[in-house]
């Protein structure tokens, strides 16, 4: 079997007295979408933000590809190619759709998979709103306009934190088609959300929080135990072990 692309063992973040996470392992495969669920605050932020090298305080082990990067921060991820879509979208409220996109686009240099053409091509309501300041966005619209950014550093894994908040049922309904687009361009992708039904219909593999824990991982299937899962995202089960952890075979 070939190493699971990005790797992360006994993942642990504290802000005292708090623990935000606790002894997480995440496996995530080639082009496997990964699910990870949980009630708010259950720790869902803080790991994709681990993850991204964003937090100072996490310890544990990171592999990516296989490899055991020097340092893990921010900038060395995204030199990796993985890119974060955050809750809040954080776009520049003062700028155009195309210029958030161009930020990105200018600091990257050769040939890559996204340009302005093939993001447009991916997300053609942008084109239609692509010099209207951000500011001026529906949610979907800056929502789509986040996940473009992201595609623009070429990612080869993409953190998506809470995409279908906000969203209507035929916005969200839209997102996840979208999202099946984007499986097919060989992206690794991780979409942590509150909401399960979401995600399933997404996700290779589901992983739940709860407090900061694993409390629940199994793959997406008609073997999934539903009543389990909705246990574990409730808080009524302890972190089992050892967990099922392993992303598909190849």
């Amino acid at each position: 079997m070939s190493p699971p692309l990005l790797q992360a063992d006994d993942i642990t973040v504290r802000f005292p007295p708090m623990v935000a996470l606790d002894s997480v392992d995440v496996l995530l495969a080639h082009r496997e979408t990964l699910g990870i669920v949980g009630a708010a605050h259950a720790g869902k932020s803080t790991l994709l933000l681990t993850l991204l090298g964003g937090v100072r305080e996490a310890t544990g082990a990171i592999e990516f590809d296989g490899h055991v990067p020097e340092k893990w921060g921010v900038r060395e991820t995204y030199g990796h190619g993985i890119a974060y879509v955050p809750q809040h979208d954080l776009l520049f409220k003062s700028l155009s759709v195309e210029e958030n996109l161009m930020v990105i686009r200018r600091q990257l240099h050769g040939h890559t998979r996204w340009t302005l053409d093939s993001v447009y091509e991916m997300l053609p309501m942008l084109r239609e709103v692509r010099h209207i300041p951000t500011a001026l966005l529906t949610i979907e619209l800056k929502r789509y306009t986040a996940i473009a950014r992201g595609l623009m550093i070429n990612p080869s894994v993409l953190l998506l934190d809470s995409p279908a908040t906000g969203l209507t049922s035929a916005q969200q309904s839209a997102l996840l088609g979208v999202l099946h687009q984007l499986r097919h361009e060989k992206l690794a992708i991780i979409v942590a959300e509150q909401s399960i039904a979401f995600v399933r219909k997404v996700a290779d593999r589901l992983l739940c929080l709860c407090q900061g824990r694993v409390v629940f991982s199994a793959p997406n299937d008609d073997t999934l135990d539903e009543a389990a899962l909705e246990q574990a995202y409730a808080g009524l089960v302890e972190p089992s072990a050892p967990l099922e952890t392993k992303p598909p075979a190849p």
